[in-house]
């Protein structure tokens, strides 16, 4: 049977809606730099890989259902709302083509996985803001927000794993 690995570090280990997993997530995966450098739809801060920003931190895995990468893919894609381009993948012996598809294709080989997969987003912060991302940038953007999309994003920074320790969430809780 092919075993692949969907990698999680924010709200799709607690809100994975439709995606089709076995359960449960575990704090099992791969270290990648991850922060929160992204501005969502919504205008909450979410968590991105950022090779530039990102902290190198421990992710969670959990069993796709699916059992090819195109399928895990589709899925992945699906539930984060985004096209199929931004949903990495590799499998045990591949390359990736970014920093990111090495690391998990060596975490693959090493502990058993055929393949992976992953939302890989690009940081939408300085298109968003007029200025590139940093802690004191995110810091002021989230100060600027209305009080409801203020609550919503501060939620999402309080909801993910304590795993999940990047600069801002950091910077954040010192504010607290």
């Amino acid at each position: 049977m092919i075993r692949i690995a969907i990698i999680g570090w924010g709200s799709l280990i607690w809100s994975p809606r439709e995606l089709s997993y076995h359960g449960p997530w575990t704090p099992n995966g791969p270290i990648l730099p991850i922060e929160f450098s992204r501005i969502a739809s919504d205008g909450r801060l979410t968590l991105i890989i950022d090779e530039n920003h990102g902290e190198m931190i421990p992710t969670w895995s959990a069993i796709a259902r699916q059992t090819n990468l195109d399928g895990a893919r589709k899925d992945l894609a699906a539930r984060e709302g985004c096209p199929l381009d931004r949903i990495g993948w590799t499998e045990r012996h591949g390359i990736g083509d970014n920093m990111t598809g090495g690391v998990v294709a060596d975490w693959c080989a090493t502990t058993g996985w055929d393949g992976a997969v992953w939302t890989q987003l690009p940081s939408t912060f300085e298109e968003r803001t007029g200025e590139p991302f940093s802690v004191a940038a995110a810091l002021s953007y989230l100060d600027g927000l209305s009080a409801d999309t203020q609550e919503r994003a501060i939620e999402y920074i309080e909801k993910v794993p304590a795993t999940t320790d990047t600069p801002l969430r950091r910077a954040w809780a010192a504010r607290s």
